[in-house]
């Protein structure tokens, strides 16, 4: 009996689109009997065509939002989430009722969010989901004042959305950097309390550094480019935004309270700009010099960060390694395994500048210094391991000139690696001999290239 009910009711219902297909009390009704007999296909293709009629229609009728968000809220009870997805998605675009595309937004990103672990959630719709529900706030905001408290606590929700996916999404740079642009805009509609920007200060600092992520990613140099602007852009934002904090303080206490945003800003500002070749980006630098107490991790940075691709800038990467290592001395109890490594990248600069005679000449003068630096330490203080390599590197450079008969340069560095070779331990014995028989060898050649001196008297 219920059968042949319901094909009369389809025949009728037939019957009805024919007269009138444009009529959405029809299409609800075909989609509610599909629904109900679990005919999935029908059900989305009467929906298909209710949410071309809501296109068609004008904003003044509400009746056929209504019925498409019925629609939506009978395929979620009957668990049809992917056919309640399609009516949300199909509200939130034709809908003339911000209010009503605000909570068809939430329902969306919960369904969105609740999908099963088998099927990844997509971090891309959902930022677009976001981002149409702060475009909607914004135009409320300005337009319902009677609404503030309600608006604030959509503005809330959909942030911490937007928060928790950009955490989430450490494999997606580029949505990250959306996401937390989005937290900060959703922040700004709540007004520019304390708290607020506090919260948009943080969000402009992670989307300083996803931009930075994004750009190291880029194949394209234009989009590499456009991503380190928009890091430069997040970092004067949160400038801004720390300069306001600043001059609310509370009180005197709190103005001396610090975190890391400032030199995490500094950072982020040098790497876009030196990667941008940006003609102020030594102004950075200088600047970290002047902070009190700098700590020389922030140089090791700096120094780093100057000979990424595609900044390649060797001399700002030596002199910010050279200022790492004098305040790595400059402590009560210096890190002779950092000043080690730092010594180390400083050598390989010089060594690989291109100009051999003065890159040599340069790397020497290290040496020197290094000598000194080992000199003053206990045994075992600084690395065996890197005195070794220090004692290669300079018998290599000593070696290549005696190979092309400059005996007084190859000495300088022969002596400088036995110098080294003194502060090695166990290692000793396996280079002893071979470095004091090849010594022997460059200075006899030096002493037979001597001119041979012609006394009085003696017979040509």
């Amino acid at each position: 009996m219920i059968y042949l009910y319901t094909v009369q009711a389809l025949d009728a219902l037939s019957e009805a689109e024919k007269h009138d297909p444009g009529s959405i009390h029809t299409q609800f009704s075909l989609y509610k009997l599909a629904l109900a007999e679990s005919d999935v296909e029908n059900a989305r293709q009467a929906l298909h065509k209710m949410c071309e009629i809501a296109v068609q229609n004008s904003s003044e009728d509400t009746d056929v939002h209504s019925l498409i968000c019925l629609a939506a809220h009978m395929a979620f009870e009957q668990h049809h989430q992917s056919t309640a997805s399609e009516a949300l998605e199909c509200l939130a675009n034709t809908s003339p009722d911000h209010l009503q595309v605000l909570t068809a937004l939430r329902c969306l990103i919960r369904i969105k969010l609740g999908e099963t672990e088998e099927k990844c959630v997509d971090i891309e719709n959902i930022t677009t989901h976001i981002r149409t529900g702060y475009n909607k706030l914004l135009q409320l905001i300005n337009d319902r004042k009677d609404l503030t408290e309600q608006l604030n606590n959509e503005a809330n929700w959909f942030m911490k959305i937007s928060w928790n996916m950009a955490l989430q999404s450490e494999e997606k740079p580029h949505c990250m950097r959306d996401l937390f642009t989005l937290c900060c805009q959703l922040s700004a509609l709540s007004g520019e309390d304390r708290n607020q920007m506090t919260r948009q200060k943080t969000c402009r600092l992670m989307a300083a550094a996803a931009s930075l992520q994004v750009a190291r990613k880029c194949l394209n140099e234009q989009d590499q480019r456009n991503a380190l602007e928009d890091a430069l852009y997040h970092v004067e934002e949160c400038k801004r935004l720390c300069n306001q904090l600043e001059m609310n303080m509370l009180s005197a206490a709190e103005s001396k309270t610090k975190d890391t945003t400032e030199i995490l800003l500094l950072l982020y500002e040098f790497e876009a700009r030196v990667k941008l070749k940006d003609q102020h980006v030594e102004e950075i630098l200088e600047t970290a010099l002047k902070l009190p107490n700098p700590d020389p991790k922030t140089f090791e940075t700096i120094a780093a960060l100057a000979v990424e691709e595609p900044a390649q800038n060797k001399s700002m990467s030596v002199r910010a390694l050279k200022v790492a290592i004098r305040k790595h001395l400059q402590m009560p109890t210096p890190d002779y395994i950092r000043c080690s490594k730092l010594f180390h990248s400083l050598i390989q600069l010089a060594l690989s500048s291109g100009v051999e005679l003065s890159g040599k000449d340069e790397a020497w003068n290290y040496f020197v210094e290094v000598i000194e630096v080992i000199d003053k330490t206990e045994q075992g203080q600084f690395p065996e391991i890197e005195i070794l390599w220090l004692m290669t590197k300079a018998w290599n450079c000593g070696i290549n000139f005696y190979s092309s008969g400059r005996y007084e340069d190859a000495e300088k560095w022969c002596a400088t690696s036995m110098k080294l070779f003194q502060y090695l331990g166990s290692m000793k014995s396996n280079y002893e001999d071979h470095m004091n028989n090849t010594y022997a060898e460059i200075l006899a050649k030096i002493e037979s290239s001597k001119p041979k001196k012609v006394f009085k008297g003696q017979e040509e």
